[in-house]
């Protein structure tokens, strides 16, 4: 499987989902580590774990009432293991079957190795929209040698005496000899897919390219593909690819986030926004967030403005799509810095915090601190905070977003709070206990 590394998975960075599922791979999660480890506020991490459980690709479970997050089989397959692949040209791909033939026939010269490939075939879209080829997928057949006959427990003995010093679990004894063909065929690494199992109920638009020495060649199904016929393959790729690339508009000269951060880094302005240029490259310069940092026009492009690093700053897309869009510079960098003042840290949860002001016409520290002298308990206020906190954490879980948005708005957030505060007293008088 392949993921495009701008096709969002739930609304989150398929980069930032596979990382997700990896860390909560072997053990649950809470929101609390997810979030220092991404360092992200715990409402946004929230959000998305939210998300990837409605999805499929977590689990969630309830340990000492509190919520932890576990990867489900889908998510460690779909996710954990995706690969990010790109177009490949015609000559790439032309070389890339060749250089699989090849491996095949040394593969098979090796009298060590104890299984064969019998056949190997190319199949899937190169054959129906070779233009768009980005990982191409190879079905292979092999067979055992005839000295693996002679014992039942082959597998790990040839493991054993093999590779003496590797200790490997019992089941990656049984398949390392799969293993070993695989790493064998992708050595040096290449971008394609092996499937095992018969091709047919894969796709009926397959090509032969690889006979075994050892075959009988009047029983194969299919012609082999010629070393012409492959390099015509890669040719019609080209004229595709080619065709395509001449009726896009022209590109605009890339520039880099490190090349708008080196722009801004010595200015007055940045230097107020209290961000070391070392993380500035791939976090949100408003709120902080790392979840899909655009590159933003200070002055927008329908309105005259460049593409040049002094017209351009770095947010992510919650802050670019609320940020001013007028012919006036000044305008948005005093938005920034307005903002980065106000909220250095947590910024989404202050924000929330003041939408609830707002809203209810009173600060949420205030409503704390009444919790407390109601409830008489010995915890101070900041602790009262962060226990307020993962009630709104808990209370998110039962929030959703607005179509096309991948994010809690602070009205959201705002009632969150307000349930948390009403479940405030309970958990202050279990932590009393």
């Amino acid at each position: 499987m392949v993921l495009s590394g701008r096709r969002p998975i739930c609304g989150i960075n398929p980069k930032l989902a596979k990382k997700i599922c990896k860390m909560c791979c072997d053990d649950p999660r809470s929101t609390q580590e997810i979030a220092h480890r991404l360092s992200i506020s715990e409402i946004a991490a929230e959000s998305w774990l939210v998300s990837l459980a409605e999805a499929g690709y977590l689990n969630i479970e309830i340990k000492s009432e509190r919520i932890f997050w576990l990867c489900t089989p889908k998510g460690y397959t779909s996710l954990a293991t995706a690969r990010f692949g790109k177009p490949l040209s015609g000559e790439e791909f032309a070389n890339l079957l060749f250089s699989v033939i090849q491996r095949a026939g040394e593969y098979n010269a090796n009298e060590a190795f104890p299984l064969r490939i019998d056949k190997i075939y190319a199949f899937g879209s190169v054959f129906t929209q070779p233009w768009q080829i980005e990982d191409p997928s190879i079905a292979i057949t092999v067979s055992e040698r005839p000295w693996t006959s002679k014992s039942s427990n082959w597998r790990s003995n040839y493991c054993a005496e093999r590779y003496p010093d590797q200790h490997l679990s019992i089941v990656r004894q049984l398949y390392f000899a799969e293993e070993e063909l695989d790493r064998f065929l992708k050595k040096p690494k290449e971008h394609f897919l092996i499937y095992r199992h018969d091709v047919s109920e894969v796709s009926n638009e397959k090509r032969l390219l690889f006979i075994g020495d050892h075959i009988d060649l009047s029983s194969i199904e299919g012609v082999l593909m010629t070393t012409s016929e492959i390099r015509e393959l890669g040719e019609e790729i080209a004229r595709h690819r080619n065709a395509i690339l001449k009726n896009r508009r022209p590109k605009r000269a890339r520039v880099r986030n490190e090349d708008i951060v080196n722009y801004w880094r010595n200015s007055a302005w940045f230097l107020d926004l209290n961000i070391s240029p070392e993380r500035a490259a791939s976090c949100c310069w408003r709120c902080g967030s790392r979840q899909d940092v655009q590159r933003c026009h200070i002055v927008p492009d329908a309105l005259g403005g460049g593409f040049e690093e002094s017209n351009l700053v770095l947010l992510c897309a919650r802050c670019h799509a609320e940020g001013p869009n007028l012919q006036d510079k000044r305008v948005m960098l005093d938005w920034i810095k307005s903002y980065r003042k106000k909220w250095p840290d947590d910024f989404w949860a202050k924000a929330a915090m003041d939408e609830y002001e707002r809203i209810y016409n009173k600060d949420i520290r205030t409503e704390v601190e009444e919790v407390l002298c109601k409830e008489r308990v010995s915890i101070d206020l900041d602790a009262a905070i962060v226990e307020l906190k993962l009630l709104a954490n808990e209370a998110a879980t039962t929030a959703t977003f607005h179509f096309g948005q991948t994010w809690l708005n602070n009205a959201s957030l705002a009632g969150c709070f307000r349930i948390a505060l009403e479940g405030l007293p309970n958990q202050l008088r279990r932590l009393n206990v």
